[in-house]
């Protein structure tokens, strides 16, 4: 790992995740990983995580190993059949990363602690190097990643959500809808439950099948006049994606963000009885058919996968 990235790594750790103790740990294991306690909001309860970092999903020639990894945050618990919540963050296509504290805010905490996912940020190729489809076939091989490899961790494969933001939420919305990315990496769009697009994406829909299985969508917007890109036109676009859903016999649903900006349409889910964590948390029972999220209350102030302390003096 580079200089800048063991930075943006551990700012981002420091900033996401308010720790209980100064410490992370780490020990041997299959994936490289620290281990953390935090309190969640909003009695802060405490609950120790895992998070895995770097992992590398594909390995295309010539390309940068952090462009092609993404990051894995569980609960430090045995954990079977959690669902999964990827992200794909923002940048304009050329900047960015699975770890910008900023960028992923309170959904790790949020996703492991309060939902009982299991938590993935993923990275793709920028710049040059990027731009589609590109950085669709990158997040197409990260779903295929995970798709394979989940359950290792505890995780449910027939339960992987995707969600992105601003330029990533362009990138979901391909991979959520254009079959060609994930048969390209090996699987089909049933490896996906639903699709979370956040300020940004939609298609017209004109080739939607009502014979062809296409995940639930779910599209946060903030409204016209926002400093989102196309300054706010997206949430037309996304209404426009759910009427094609809908008559194709697809689920989509669009919720209109009042009071944010582009930034905090994303950064602000898992906030405590934020409009957007809202959205996110009804979509995620209707889709799952809970009728409630397994809230973590008290869970696990300790590490259990760690070696036992050596408490001799």
């Amino acid at each position: 790992m580079t200089a800048t990235n063991q930075i943006m790594s551990c700012a981002a750790l420091a900033a996401a995740l308010t720790f209980s103790s100064g410490v992370a740990i780490a020990h041997d294991s299959e994936f490289g990983h620290v281990h953390f306690g935090s309190t969640i909001q909003p009695n802060y309860e405490p609950f120790a995580g895992m998070w895995y970092q770097n992992i590398r999903y594909a390995n295309a020639p010539g390309v940068d190993a952090n462009s092609q990894s993404l990051d894995v945050y569980t609960l430090d618990l045995p954990l079977t059949n959690a669902p999964v919540m990827m992200y794909v963050h923002g940048g304009g296509g050329d900047r960015g990363d699975k770890a910008l504290s900023f960028d992923i805010g309170e959904k790790p905490a949020y996703f492991v602690a309060k939902e009982g996912f299991i938590f993935v940020s993923v990275n793709y190729r920028l710049g040059r190097d990027g731009g589609l489809p590109n950085a669709a076939q990158d997040v197409a091989d990260a779903v295929a990643w995970v798709h394979t490899n989940i359950a290792r961790f505890g995780g449910n494969p027939s339960q992987i959500f995707l969600s992105g933001h601003s330029f990533g939420a362009g990138v979901v919305v391909q991979v959520g809808a254009n079959e060609m990315f994930l048969k390209n990496a090996g699987k089909d769009l049933s490896a996906l439950k639903g699709v979370v697009v956040i300020d940004g994406g939609g298609i017209n829909g004109r080739d939607f099948k009502n014979d062809k299985y296409i995940p639930a969508f779910l599209f946060l917007n903030t409204g016209p006049g926002s400093n989102a890109p196309g300054l706010g036109n997206g949430l037309s676009t996304a209404r426009t994606t759910v009427e094609a859903l809908r008559a194709a016999g697809h689920k989509g649903d669009v919720v209109e963000l009042f009071g944010k900006d582009h930034f905090t349409a994303s950064s602000d889910i898992g906030r405590y009885s934020d409009q957007t964590t809202i959205a996110v948390h009804n979509y995620l029972n209707a889709v799952l058919g809970r009728k409630d999220s397994n809230v973590v209350k008290g869970c696990c102030p300790a590490s259990p996968s760690l070696p036992p302390r050596n408490t001799g003096r």
